[in-house]
């Protein structure tokens, strides 16, 4: 075997292998699977949060109808905080947030439920919001972070092999052109120079092509991040009081004072 048929046969090897890459990193996002993504957050395990004026947690319960397994979360709800109080019949004041349902099963409902529980009945409730949307954070300048902490796992899997495998495709492309410019000098023999120089070109190409892959993904990366949706989640805002009250002064003057409560 010739060089020339050599250099040949490992180009095509190299071009297969870069190309193999590139089409796996390309491969449409919906294949990498979102299995279980439509649930809620805080319907995966035992949710549980504690707030200034109350607890938020989630009860899993099954039932004969909706009514009945609502029914059954609401009374354990109230198990847990005359548990916790320790009194049987304490005065318990919830509050249902959300509820998620599993599709029925054999005459089965088995739902999720978030509830609002205050330490106090005298308490007031916070404002408790279920979302898909998520404020934008420093992750979405790495790849993948982003989606991952939305709960998107197939996407931040995507962005995260796909980078890596452009500034892998990258250095591997960029190491080859430098050997084979190296080699151009070692050799007089026009049509062996004339091959390097061909493949040089080509790696040369093939890295200009990552890293512009690598650019247009991370760009895609950055936008993914900052728009799109993710699980549904809870945010907690706290209740602003507001009360006006007239007043009068010993100088006779009069008006009105303004009081803003936070809680």
């Amino acid at each position: 075997m010739t060089l020339k048929t050599l250099n040949k046969a490992r180009m095509k090897a190299r071009i297969k292998f870069i190309a193999f890459i590139i089409c796996i990193i390309s491969f449409p996002l919906n294949t990498w699977g979102q299995c279980g993504e439509e649930r809620p957050n805080w319907a995966i395990g035992n949710f549980q949060k504690t707030l200034g004026n109350s607890y938020l947690e989630s009860v899993k319960v099954t039932g004969s109808s909706y009514e009945d397994a609502r029914l059954k979360a609401q009374k354990e709800i109230e198990r847990r905080r005359s548990t916790a109080v320790g009194e049987q019949d304490a005065w318990i004041k919830s509050k249902l947030e959300a509820e998620y349902w599993e599709t029925c099963r054999n005459g089965i409902f088995t739902g999720y439920f978030l509830y609002q529980t205050l330490k106090n009945p005298t308490f007031k409730y916070y404002n408790v919001v279920i979302t898909d949307k998520y404020p934008f954070t420093a992750r979405t300048f790495v790849p993948g972070m982003a989606q991952l902490h939305k709960g998107s796992k197939g996407k931040g899997v995507f962005f995260i092999v796909g980078e890596a495998a452009f500034i892998g495709g990258i250095v591997a492309c960029e190491g080859m052109r430098a050997s084979y410019e190296s080699k151009i000098n070692t050799t007089h023999n026009a049509s062996d120079r004339q091959t390097y120089i061909d493949n040089a070109d080509m790696m040369k190409n093939l890295r200009n092509g990552c890293i512009a892959g690598a650019a247009l993904l991370y760009a895609w990366n950055i936008i993914d991040g900052t728009v799109a949706k993710g699980k549904k989640h809870v945010q907690v805002f706290g209740n602003a009081d507001m009360k006006i009250t007239p007043f009068v002064t010993p100088q006779l003057a009069s008006g009105f004072s303004l009081t803003l409560n936070f809680n």
